[in-house]
């Protein structure tokens, strides 16, 4: 599996973290984060979830940031004797939006006293 988001992910398999990611980087040089998920997996269904956190135009100034975000997963399921099964992320997944978590600016007034 190669994994990556803006900004932040959490990437489980059956409930069982995988990794988190991605690495620092900027809109022309996004990284991925590659894992081997097949001793996670077990016959019949199976669930691949992720966790993102999407910090805007406001993320941390040593990274940029697109206003929309987004989580992409591209993968392959390779069983004997099968075709290979693809795995990226597609209209079949569903997003959930977790408002308990949001962003916080927080302007100092003291820092620009003079």
């Amino acid at each position: 599996m190669h994994v990556s988001a803006d900004s932040r992910y959490r990437f489980y398999v059956n409930g069982q973290p995988v990794g988190r990611g991605p690495a620092r980087s900027d809109l022309d040089h996004y990284t991925f984060e590659t894992y081997d998920v097949s001793s996670l997996l077990r016959p019949g269904r199976n669930v691949l979830a992720a966790q993102v956190f999407h910090f805007g135009l406001n993320g941390p100034v040593a990274e940029m940031h697109d206003p929309h975000g987004g989580f992409v997963l591209q993968g392959t399921l390779e069983l004997p004797g099968a075709d290979a099964l693809p795995l990226d992320t597609d209209a079949q997944w569903r997003v959930l939006v977790d408002r308990a978590y949001g962003p916080r600016l927080c302007f100092p007034r003291d820092a620009y006293i003079v």
